[in-house]
């Protein structure tokens, strides 16, 4: 079950077209996070469901998911969003990533100094071999690559999830 919900709130997350959006407000930030454990439960309710279906086409805005918004698995899903303030899956999804890169811009001093240790430990590591240290350092070199988009981060987003840093640490963690 924890597996279904990370992999749907990581499409919802990763996958979503992130829209030229106003700045987030201290409201928003809370319905998302209350949103985001009605979800959860929806998502445990409804994971056999999910799983055959093509669940990120819930989260995608083009013409191309039209055929799902039809399922009244989206419908009933559509109304859990709707009871917190979501007029869309798609707005959803794009709140929750405007949120995520707000809050990991607001942890990037911490999220470079931990890069700059571990690939410092990984290229110290005698027990790691080449390739090992290969695949990990590029890996990381990837993440690094995603942290470059908190530049584009405004500040209205930062002040606006800097109250919830902490919720939003321990959902970061689940």
């Amino acid at each position: 079950m924890a597996r279904v919900v990370k992999v749907l709130a990581g499409l919802m997350l990763l996958f979503s077209v992130q829209l030229h959006a106003a700045d987030l407000n201290k409201v928003q930030v809370g319905q998302w996070l209350a949103s985001y454990q009605a979800v959860q439960q929806w998502t445990k309710q409804h994971q056999d469901e999910l799983l055959a279906l093509d669940a990120q086409s819930f989260f995608d805005d083009d013409q191309a998911a039209s055929d799902i918004t039809n399922n009244p698995l989206y419908q009933d899903m559509l109304r859990v969003l709707a009871s917190h303030g979501f007029n869309s899956a798609a707005h959803w999804s794009q709140v929750g990533e405007q949120i995520m890169l707000a809050y990991g811009a607001s942890q990037q001093a911490t999220i470079k100094q931990d890069f700059s240790k571990e690939i410092a430990d990984i290229r110290n590591d005698p027990n790691m071999t080449a390739e090992q240290k290969e695949a990990m350092l590029s890996l990381l070199e990837t993440t690094q690559q995603l942290t470059e988009q908190f530049a584009s981060v405004t500040e209205a987003d930062k002040q606006a999830v800097a109250d919830y840093v902490d919720q939003i640490t321990k959902l970061a963690g689940q």
